[in-house]
């Protein structure tokens, strides 16, 4: 379960963030009272919003005052733009629970007896009274948990099933000291073409660059993935000691020059990261196609009525903090 509540992040990243698709919303009237969207004609109330919505703000409050939701950005204050970010993460949510359904991916057993002590859990934290305020019921709790873990049973399964490899090669990692300069700059190649020369005679690259107002020296690690494919067949060709000729990249001349060029434990980290973009890509692949054909009413005057507490004491009632201690 650990592992599940850690992994939710990227499956909302790939899934909204990712993906191509724009979510099908309809701006309508035509609910039942307490009803905040419609899914493909199926009702979910704004109960299981106000979960969701009061269990991410409880993080955000630690440490805070009142104070800090006012403050305006961008036009509209934080707490509008996280309202906004809660309602997108929110909608994806119950999309990705049906993503899960149509794939057959249900609740274990052990899964669905944590949703009912979280449950009861969550209420005793929260207390009837605030149960009653927000117009929250053991259903809406309920209902929400099952479909939170549902979107992330999803995103796992499949991408347990998806068979991708990345050879050492394409993930591999390179430690090198570089020089670059802005290739805009008054004689901008002309002092390039200068630097490379004093580097290949043997300059110390920090010494030579110290010498150039607009020249920078750097250590780091470069992958495949920082430079475009015509720069990829010059930097990693370099072996141990070796230095490029000047390199143009996305407005700036580099110079670089190879300290170790195959270090294997970036080398190892860059290919799991690699390996989980591909798995990403072939689940965005089955999900956009699900995601755009779903319909979505969205009731827009219950979500502007929803009282939302700029700050208010409340503990102890993010869910996944809940479901997570209680799979220790």
């Amino acid at each position: 379960m650990k592992k599940i509540l850690v992994i939710f992040t990227v499956v909302i990243l790939f899934a909204t963030v990712l993906s191509g698709c724009k979510k099908n919303i309809v701006i309508t009237t035509g609910f039942e009272d307490g009803d905040i969207m419609k899914l493909s004609g199926e009702s979910v109330s704004a109960g299981e919003m106000m979960v969701f919505l009061l269990g991410e703000k409880e993080s955000y409050d630690i440490g805070l005052d009142e104070a800090f939701w006012e403050v305006k950005y961008d036009g509209k204050t934080l707490l509008e733009h996280f309202k906004e970010d809660i309602k997108e993460e929110f909608i994806s949510i119950n999309i990705l629970a049906e993503f899960a359904r149509s794939k057959n991916i249900s609740l274990s057993d052990e899964e669905s007896e944590r949703i009912s002590d979280a449950t009861e859990v969550y209420i005793e934290n929260f207390g009837e009274d605030n149960l009653s305020k927000y117009g929250i019921t053991k259903g809406d709790v309920k209902s929400f948990m099952e479909k939170r873990i549902l979107a992330q049973n999803v995103y796992i399964e499949l991408m347990e099933d998806y068979d991708v490899e990345i050879s050492d090669e394409e993930a591999r990692v390179m430690y090198a000291g570089y020089i670059y300069l802005d290739a805009s700059e008054n004689k901008a190649n002309e002092v390039a073409a200068e630097i490379l020369q004093k580097v290949k005679e043997g300059g110390d690259m920090e010494q030579v660059a110290e010498k150039y107002n607009y020249a920078t020296f750097k250590e780091g690690y470069l992958s495949r993935e920082n430079f475009t494919e015509e720069s990829r067949k010059i930097i990693f060709e370099l072996m141990d000691g070796q230095v490029s000729e000047v390199i143009s990249e996305n407005g700036r001349l580099y110079i670089i020059k190879c300290i170790n060029d195959y270090d294997e434990i970036m080398t190892n980290s860059n290919k799991s990261v690699l390996i989980d973009k591909k798995k990403a890509e072939e689940f965005n692949k089955e999900y956009n196609p699900f995601e755009k054909d779903i319909n979505i009413e969205y009731n827009t005057k219950l979500w502007e009525e929803l009282d939302i507490p700029k700050f208010e004491d409340i503990k102890n009632i993010n869910i996944d903090n809940i479901l997570e201690k209680l799979a220790d």
